[in-house]
């Protein structure tokens, strides 16, 4: 695949922004701000690599202070949602930016392509998704599919089911040597703008006299 064309459909996060800002008053309004700013940033990211990696650079760096910045915005969305689970989230958050530590600064070099802290993000990820899910079908089980935090969790778990299978590979160079290396980013792109459409349809189904927040 040309890079160019690729690096249009990656720029497919310019979705869920483009929607928020338009929706910005209630996604303010209702707690959905620090997921907005998570898919702010991820688009800003994206802008960011391509211009890097148009110069001949890698976007190494950048992408790894973004994993950390996202993990935590992600992670306090997470807690807005549930915030009787205060203590949990802020052993999250403290486990999280540990791990980010030994990946990026100790084990490897913050300006290599580094998979320990993504794949272990993936899965605690996955698991607040479903937790949140679960909660869902059974306090709220009529209109899941206009219930943007369903919507929301719905397309984290497709995203972060196979970003945890894709940094499975990262840990052997030689995976990422072959053709099924590229085969492997496009499905993740793929998967990527499921995951943006369902997040821009959640910002559009933000509605006043509704239960977002869950004291349990």
């Amino acid at each position: 695949m040309d890079f160019q064309i690729f690096a249009l459909i990656a720029f497919a996060s310019g979705l869920p922004f483009f929607t928020g800002l338009f929706r910005i008053r209630h996604i303010a309004r209702y707690g959905f701000m620090y997921l907005f700013v998570f898919v702010t940033l991820g688009f800003f990211n994206d802008i960011l690599s391509y211009l890097i990696i148009m110069r001949g650079r890698s976007n190494h760096f950048n992408s790894n202070v973004y994993v950390l910045m996202a993990f935590l915005l992600l992670l306090a969305q997470f807690y807005m949602w549930n915030k009787a689970s205060r203590r949990k989230y802020i052993l999250l958050a403290f486990a999280g930016c540990w791990l980010w530590i030994s990946d990026h600064l100790i084990l490897n070099d913050i300006k290599s392509n580094n998979s320990i802290f993504r794949f272990a993000v993936s899965f605690i990820f996955l698991y607040l998704c479903i937790e949140q899910i679960n909660k869902l079908i059974i306090y709220e089980s009529k209109g899941l599919l206009k219930n943007p935090v369903f919507l929301t969790c719905t397309g984290l778990v497709i995203h972060f089911s196979f970003k945890a299978f894709i940094e499975t590979f990262n840990f052997y160079e030689w995976a990422f040597e072959t053709q099924f290396a590229i085969s492997l980013n496009i499905v993740m792109v793929t998967i990527n703008i499921v995951s943006y459409v369902l997040t821009s349809i959640a910002f559009l189904c933000i509605r006043a006299r509704a239960t977002y927040f869950y004291p349990y």
